[in-house]
């Protein structure tokens, strides 16, 4: 929702996922528009529903309970003009129950209690006016993973988020943009020592910084030409899914390191064509 700066095309990590529903069998109801206003609801009973192999007896199953369930997905849109300026803006939530089963079909309990239940929400805003064009969403919620909604967090950790803004300018056939965002998942706790001397430290959240700039020259219609660059800076990457010590008496979240470090910065640029027809 409000996105502006599609020229640049930033790489997307988990800052700047959708509220997607992935592979799954749905029931959606898409409304027609009232004075500006749409609206849409969807029910999925089982994430990626695709057949897939139970790891626990190496058959084919579907609906073993080791995904999210009972999803439900609702959005409201608004999109008008007003002279020379247009407008969009939109809200949108999800809510889905947690896996009952670990990833291998076991059941949950003593130190791996079930994960929390999920849920999402997103506000954004665009609007255009004499060839600019301005947006930005925030997104927060009880969840994780690269894409918003479509992973449970495991007990005790704290919620994720992310904030994105964006401009552009046309000039003719020339589109330049620009975009910079912010993401945050809770990384847990950490746990040190044994019996007395057991100390728990709460971990800082892992965090993606995005900016890009770029650019799209509208040969002829359908031909796009685009350049782009963005920089993503990763901190506190972990090696496996955040765990809460405090919470499960486990030993809690690792973290990976990348040359001694547990920051890496990624440069991307890309040159291109874009053909549709």
């Amino acid at each position: 929702m409000g996105r502006v700066h599609r020229p640049d095309r930033p790489c997307r990590w988990f800052a700047l996922r959708d509220l997607g529903g992935s592979d799954a069998t749905k029931i959606i109801y898409l409304s027609p528009q009232f004075a500006g206003f749409d609206f849409g609801v969807s029910y999925a009973p089982n994430a990626f529903e695709g057949e897939r192999t139970d790891i626990s007896n190496s058959t084919s199953a579907q609906r073993d309970q080791t995904n999210i369930q009972n999803e439900v997905s609702l959005a409201v849109r608004y999109r008008g003009t007003f002279g020379a300026i247009g407008v969009q803006a939109g809200v949108g939530a999800m809510f889905a129950e947690a896996p009952r089963l670990t990833a291998n079909g076991a059941a949950f309990g003593g130190t791996n209690p079930r994960a929390q239940s999920v849920n999402a929400y997103t506000v954004g805003a665009a609007i255009t006016a004499y060839g600019f064009g301005f947006g930005a969403e925030y997104t927060w919620g009880q969840y994780r993973g690269a894409s918003v909604g479509r992973t449970a967090v495991n007990a005790g950790v704290d919620e994720a988020s992310h904030y994105l803004i964006g401009a552009t300018y046309t000039m003719g056939p020339l589109v330049f943009g620009g975009v910079f965002g912010q993401g945050f998942q809770g990384n847990g706790t950490a746990a040190t020592g044994t019996g007395a001397a057991r100390v728990i430290r709460d971990l800082d959240d892992r965090t993606h910084t995005i900016w890009g700039v770029g650019m799209a020259y509208n040969l002829a219609p359908g031909l796009v030409l685009f350049a782009l660059y963005n920089n993503v800076n990763d901190e506190n990457v972990p090696t496996s899914a955040p765990t809460n010590a405090r919470y499960t008496g486990g030993a809690g979240t690792t973290l990976a390191s990348f040359n001694g470090s547990n920051t890496r910065t990624i440069n991307i640029g890309v040159a291109g064509i874009r053909l549709a027809f």
